[in-house]
């Protein structure tokens, strides 16, 4: 295994490689890997540019298949752990003024997880000011309008 994540690191460590080798002046199995010569130098270094190679085309397969799967319509990560028809009434609840902590006990969500639901959408409670002059305002009202869960998806 060592042998081979020697050949798969990037060039500048297969140049200190090299460069160690040299030092100790060791010879790896056949004369054309010796790092004293020239030409061991330069398999060296070719070694190490396909290994990057390599490695670039493996991610460019993977962003590949993460934008193939994205237009039919999959997205990966985690699943919501709060359903869409949960959220809705837990938003509803929380608007009416009751308390997370009871919103959470009566749909049996933990709390934790309803409170960082609420912070990835954005969800702003109500300040008694507004909810004592019947005037909301037009930000916090747009906040608390029911949204889709914003699931966090992967850049490219």
């Amino acid at each position: 295994m060592c042998s081979k994540r020697r050949s798969k690191a990037p060039p500048k460590t297969v140049n200190q490689i090299a460069k160690s080798l040299k030092s100790r002046a060791r010879r790896i199995n056949q004369r054309f890997f010796d790092p004293s010569t020239s030409h061991g130098e330069l398999m060296f270094s070719l070694f190490g540019a396909l290994a990057q190679y390599e490695r670039a085309l493996i991610h460019e397969r993977v962003m590949a298949g993460l934008a193939a799967a994205k237009r039919r319509g999959r997205i990966g990560g985690r699943p919501p752990s709060i359903s869409q028809e949960r959220l809705d009434m837990a938003l509803d609840y929380l608007n009416k003024g009751e308390s997370k902590l009871s919103v959470a006990r009566r749909l049996t969500i933990p709390r934790t997880t309803l409170l960082n639901t609420l912070e990835r959408i954005g969800w702003q409670p109500r300040s008694e000011s507004e909810e004592g002059d019947g005037d909301v305002d037009e930000r916090t009202a747009e906040n608390n309008q029911k949204k889709p869960l914003n699931r966090r998806r992967r850049q490219a």
